[in-house]
């Protein structure tokens, strides 16, 4: 379905869908053997209404990274590479979208994080 879409609207920047990369990080962490107690922080960190996940500009969003990085390098946790090359680069992405359109959000009255699961 990425191809086709990519095919019918190229030059379109691809969304992913936070729903989805959230599922896929708690089965990560939780596969790699993260504490309930830790996970849910950081999901929190990164998806709660003041994480990652809403930061309004560029500057936001990396201290919301760099806060999210501090709690997970204070646990000791060994995750840093996989999301800082794989999972925070997708959310830059949507959210670098809804800087410029401005309406995505708006229109639903959600975060341009969820539109793209719609």
């Amino acid at each position: 379905m990425v191809k086709a879409l990519q095919y019918a609207f190229p030059g379109s920047p691809h969304l992913y869908c936070m729903i989805h990369c959230k599922d896929n990080m708690r089965q990560q962490m939780t596969k790699v053997g993260i504490l309930v107690r830790a996970r849910e922080r950081i999901l929190e960190l990164i998806f709660g209404s003041n994480g990652v996940s809403s930061a309004t500009d560029e500057n936001l969003l990396d201290n919301k990274i760099a806060e999210t990085m501090q709690y997970v390098n204070s646990q000791n946790l060994d995750i840093n590479s996989t999301w800082m090359q794989n999972f925070f680069p997708k959310m830059k992405t949507n959210l670098q979208v809804m800087w410029q359109e401005k309406w995505l959000g708006k229109m639903l009255g959600i975060p341009v994080t969820i539109i793209a699961n719609l």
